[in-house]
């Protein structure tokens, strides 16, 4: 093997230092470890330092006039040049009539010389009989090879199980090689083996230890030379990354290149390095540059293979834009963008390790180790540098909204969606912007304590400001007590190790609102006070809300968000009665499910087969009512709705301590104080609307009694289960999820029959025999009178001392969980009424006991 460096070289880049057609000796400049790099050549450089011309910092690199002047100055520090390289890559290859001037000057001098170019300097009899009177030697890089050394393409690719990754560019002499290398070290940096399969002269000279010189070959070889030097990398260095320098583009006029590299290569996936500046093809006036989702386009349709990141040339930028400019493109493509000679590739790492997993659990492995280490603060939670939303494209059905996560310079952007079956947004209006803009910030609440910085672009007042403000810093505590502190499966193993930390604020993200001068103006809501929206989910409290406000006489229009995962089973037997029964039933589409898995992928403490894990609970997020809430706001405005029902009932209501932090046990979005905090949001913006709920005084168990007694066409309808599934175009519970034991339970104590909601014979009997190892997400009170109940009637063993809990059959009113104020005067005596027929009275708090009363005389 060759011992690196094999000597001291001085780089030939006459008039093209700074331009493309100098990219070799830019490649030089910035690495080598064939050579050590002395001084570059270039008499309109000369005098200046070749890395602060080339990327603004100094390489200790000068730039001299001439070969003369170079090799004297080199003698004159004590070490000679070795190697006249020459690191021109002019179109077509050609060597100017300068330039073999001064190959024969640096002959002359004893330099022995390297080149690149398609002329073949040791078949010019002048050079090489001069090279030979001085005893030089001559490497000419781009000589094709001898036929009997060249490999046709015979399969072997499909051994290699290293994670293969191909840098291909928009255009030739765009950086793509530069790009390999950066791409390298950040994976040697995270503990991965890598090596770098080079294509062109360039790669060569910077001592890559596999690789051809594409275009030196014959093309029926070119596939089997490609194929045989990422095999050779392999067999001899099982590496876990090959990445693949890319040559020209695949639409490139001149330079078309990348198929042979998709074909022979077989990547996992494509590196697509792109300058966003330029507009024509290098060195081909009149032709313009592709787009780059054009470019996109054809490389994955000519070779099924995915695009997975964009690397950004920052050629005509200036610094300050090279992140917008990431940006952009990113929202255009969907795909993460970094220039990473700027900012470094080691952003990437997260979305190219994943088309290969064995590499994807070995980078994981590594970079989660630093979350299992003892940890005195919560500084090791910030994941990411910034999550900037917006700003929100709005349209007269729909809006658009990018959620943007920035880390070490990489953007990755997600675009967040809601749409509605009728016209909702005036795209003109103030109001319109400032409303859409609100709903796309909810997701975001739940990422404070990840970042250092949420920006929110668009149009917000001082209102939605200090809403945020507050709700954000309120779920990042609920978050770190449910997610982090108390056991979840989702986080990786070990962890966390974070102590109980009592601070004042938890949040690590300042909220950034940039955008001062776009308006905010908001005019004031006309609503109606007899109409309601019913916020559904095909839950039994949603359900039961409507029916009662359905009966006593209200406009009561079923609102539905549907999500765009399976969490939407949940929902969908409920809204198809609804569609086809109720005219005033609407729904909202919506893929914020979709931006939560995305948002996983950038918690590294979060396991990444997240997905495989059957659990009743969310993996981290706490702030979700309220991204379903805010969606149906647009609906409630068009139809002058005054008020908006929820479905939370009494144990949804809770203040908790872990450890001497107070909490509200990851239930602030279902509770009394959420209804309270958006209602007081909503009359300071003038939108003339409330949020409550009115079955805050009912268990979940007296729920299902009154939904199953006076609603069974409802009832029938009715879905909880966390893992639906659909059955002959109907959805159906699964009959093993924490949800369904608590409904198959309580159906059975309160008499009905499971089997006409959807359950099974076998499904009933699992759910019975594994009452007594599952653990309930419920009021201690409801699951012991539940098994008490059906322990009285043998259809339980009960494995303990179980009392009946007569309380949980009554309204219970208590003057913080569930005031009897909570429900507007205008319609407390009819709810009231309706729910005392089937409850077996009232209860009102007093003293920490219950005690009986009268809800509608004695107050």
């Amino acid at each position: 093997m060759t011992e690196f460096p094999e000597g001291n070289a001085v780089v030939y880049c006459e008039g093209a230092f700074h331009t493309t057609n100098g990219k070799t000796a830019h490649g030089l400049v910035r690495r080598t470890r064939r050579y050590r790099v002395l001084s570059v050549i270039d008499s309109r450089q000369s005098g200046k330092d070749a890395g602060a011309v080339l990327d603004g910092k100094r390489a200790g690199i000068p730039i001299y006039r001439g070969v003369e002047e170079a090799v004297r100055k080199a003698h004159d520090a004590g070490t000679d040049a070795t190697h006249f390289v020459v690191g021109l890559a002019p179109d077509g290859g050609r060597l100017s009539a300068r330039g073999r001037d001064d190959v024969k000057k640096a002959i002359r001098l004893g330099l022995n010389v390297d080149c690149g170019l398609h002329d073949i300097l040791s078949d010019d009899k002048e050079i090489a009989d001069l090279a030979q009177e001085h005893g030089v030697k001559i490497r000419d890089v781009r000589k094709p090879p001898p036929r009997g050394e060249l490999h046709f393409f015979c399969g072997k690719i499909e051994e290699v199980d290293s994670l293969k990754i191909a840098v291909l560019g928009t255009d030739s002499a765009i950086g793509k090689r530069t790009t390999a290398w950066m791409l390298a070290d950040a994976f040697e940096t995270a503990g991965l083996a890598v090596e770098v399969v080079g294509t062109g002269q360039t790669a060569w000279m910077q001592g890559v230890r596999y690789g051809l010189i594409l275009d030196s070959l014959v093309s029926d070889f070119v596939t089997g030379e490609i194929e045989h030097a990422v095999w050779l990398a392999w067999k001899e260095k099982k590496p876990d990354v090959i990445i693949i320098e890319g040559q020209g583009s695949l639409l490139n006029p001149a330079y078309p290149g990348g198929l042979e590299i998709l074909s022979a290569g077989r990547p996992d996936a494509v590196v697509l390095q792109h300058a966003p500046a330029r507009k024509i093809y290098d060195g081909f006036p009149g032709y313009a540059l592709h787009p780059l989702r054009t470019q996109i386009r054809a490389i994955e349709s000519v070779s099924e293979i995915r695009i997975a990141a964009i690397t950004v040339n920052h050629e005509g930028l200036d610094k300050a834009s090279i992140l917008d400019a990431s940006r952009l493109i990113s929202m255009e493509t969907g795909l993460p963008a970094v220039d990473v000679l700027v900012h470094g590739a080691a952003g990437l790492l997260s979305h190219l390790t994943r088309f290969r997993n064995r590499v994807h659990r070995k980078y994981l492995g590594a970079l989660q180790q630093r979350f299992t280490e003892p940890n005195n603060t919560l500084e090791h939670l910030v994941a990411f540098d910034t999550l900037e939303i917006g700003p929100v494209r709005i349209y007269n059905d729909r809006f658009k909204a990018p959620y943007s996560v920035v880390k070490n310079g990489t953007v990755d952007t997600f675009e967040l969606i809601y749409r509605f079956e009728e016209h909702v947004f005036d795209p003109d209006d103030d109001g319109s912007k400032n409303l859409a803009h609100m709903i796309a910030a909810q997701a975001a609440m739940n990422y404070a304590l990840f970042c250092n910085e949420i920006v929110f672009r668009g149009p917000y007042d001082e209102h939605d400001k200090r809403f945020l403000r507050e709700m954000a810093e309120n779920t990042a505590r609920e978050i770190y007590v449910k997610k982090l502190l108390e056991p979840n499966p989702f986080v990786v193993k070990g962890f966390p190790q974070t102590p109980v930390i009592k601070k004042q604020w938890y949040a690590a993200a300042e909220l950034v609102f940039p955008d001062q001068k776009a308006s905010a103006h908001t005019a004031q809501w006309r609503t109606r006070k007899n109409r309601y929206g019913v916020l559904l989910s095909g839950g039994k409290e949603s359900l039961l809300s409507f029916g009662i406000l359905n009966e006593i006489g209200n406009e009561t229009h079923p609102l539905f968000v549907n999500e765009s995962g399976r969490h939407w089973y949940t929902a969908l037997n409920s809204y198809r009665f609804f569609r086809d029964h109720v005219p005033r039933t609407a729904r909202v589409w919506t893929n914020s499910d979709r931006l939560f898995t995305w948002m996983l992928g950038h918690l590294p403490f979060v396991r990444h087969d997240f997905f495989t894990l059957r659990a009743d609970d969310y993996p981290i997020r706490l702030w979700t009512v309220a991204v379903f809430l805010f969606g149906v706001l647009p609906l409630l405005k068009k139809r002058g709705i005054c008020a908006v029902v929820i479905g939370d009932e009494y144990d949804t209501t809770i203040t908790a301590d872990f450890q001497g932090i107070p909490n509200y046990d990851g239930l602030f979005d279902q509770s009394i104080f959420f209804d309270r905090a958006l209602t007081d949001y909503f009359q300071k913006k003038g939108w003339n609307l409330v949020l409550f709920s009115i079955v805050r005084s009912l268990s979940e168990f007296l729920v299902l009694r009154m939904l199953a007694q006076r609603y069974p066409h409802l009832q029938k309808n009715q879905l909880s289960c966390h893992m639906t599934h659909i059955e002959k175009g109907r959805a159906v519970p699964c009959g093993k999820c924490e949800k369904c034991h608590r409904i198959v339970s309580m159906l059975i104590a309160l008499g009905d029959d499971p089997t006409q909601f959807g359950y099974t014979e076998k499904q009933v009997r699992n759910c019975l025999q594994g009452l007594a190892h599952t653990h309930l997400h419920q009021e201690s009170a409801v699951s012991e009178h539940t098994r008490y109940l059906l322990s009285e009637m043998n259809r339980i063993e009960a494995q303990e001392t179980l009392s009946p809990h007569p309380e949980i059959e009554h309204l219970r009113f208590d003057s913080e969980n569930s005031p009897i104020n909570a429900v507007p005067k205008e319609i407390r005596e009819k709810v009231i009424e309706l729910q005392m027929k089937h409850a077996s009275g009232a209860l009102k708090k007093k003293g920490g006991s219950w005690v009986s009363f009268d809800p509608i005389s004695d107050t």
